[in-house]
């Protein structure tokens, strides 16, 4: 059964937006074009957090994902609950920050966050399952586990299937929760991680993993079709020649 119930949201004082004005930019009233309403939210904060906390939800968990866009390698999701006394020290969409920025945040993220956890769903149940139930999966077994269970989520863009946990999902939520913000950089920190060791092995340096991190480079592309597939790309994104992928021993 899908979970649709949606918490009931206090008036805003005057002069104050409502989180869950926030949490849904395209409503009548607010921002009518992508790129305005992205401009608006280069910093995350606690608004939708604190709203939620104060309708009793004490552990609300910022959920994303990285990877769903990619040739190769895993989908990684991240689940973050943050303390209600949290002090911003750089979390940003995992986008707007360089590698050795997130790194750094990665580590703080761990130690001061509540709990947090990563789900990571491999190239052949996104082949078995398709991207839409591979995102699903992921996410539960990040939801899974969580030290400490979360009382209600808040999901970049998703909605969760079948979860019993209260939810919201969020539009550009990687730019307007810190939450969440902090769930895209453990995701994109987990599998660039993962798709350097990859990139390192044999079957990696003939796709050059290490720099594309999977994703549909030209080179990358190129690659494909000179050797084929490899049992790290996904069967279900990639199209290569028949006769050329017979002729590539894996």
């Amino acid at each position: 059964m899908i979970q649709r119930t949606m918490p009931t949201t206090k008036p805003s004082p005057k002069g104050k937006t409502s989180a869950y004005r926030l949490s849904h930019p395209n409503q009548r009233g607010q921002h009518n074009n992508e790129s305005s309403r992205k401009s608006d939210f280069k910093t995350p904060s606690l608004l939708i957090e604190k709203e939620l906390w104060e309708q009793g939800h004490n552990f609300v968990c910022g959920l994303d994902e990285a990877g769903r866009g990619a040739l190769a390698g895993p989908l990684v999701t991240a689940a973050v609950i943050l303390p209600h006394e949290f002090v911003d020290f750089g979390i940003r969409d995992s986008k707007d920050l360089n590698a050795k920025r997130r790194e750094k945040i990665f580590f703080k993220i761990q130690k001061d966050a509540i709990a947090w956890a990563v789900g990571i769903t491999d190239v052949s149940d996104i082949d078995k399952f398709g991207i839409q139930s591979a995102t699903y999966l992921s996410f539960n077994k990040a939801i899974d586990s969580l030290a400490v269970k979360p009382n209600f989520l808040i999901i970049d863009f998703y909605r969760l299937p079948a979860s019993k946990i209260l939810q919201r999902p969020v539009k550009f939520g990687d730019r307007i929760s810190y939450s969440i913000a902090a769930a895209s950089i453990l995701a994109k920190v987990t599998r660039d991680k993962i798709m350097f060791e990859l990139g390192n092995s044999t079957e990696g340096k003939k796709y050059d993993f290490a720099k594309n991190l999977g994703y549909g480079t030209s080179s990358h592309k190129t690659k494909i079709k000179k050797f084929g597939l490899s049992i790290h790309h996904r069967r279900c994104y990639c199209s290569v020649d028949e006769k050329t992928q017979k002729s590539f021993n894996f």
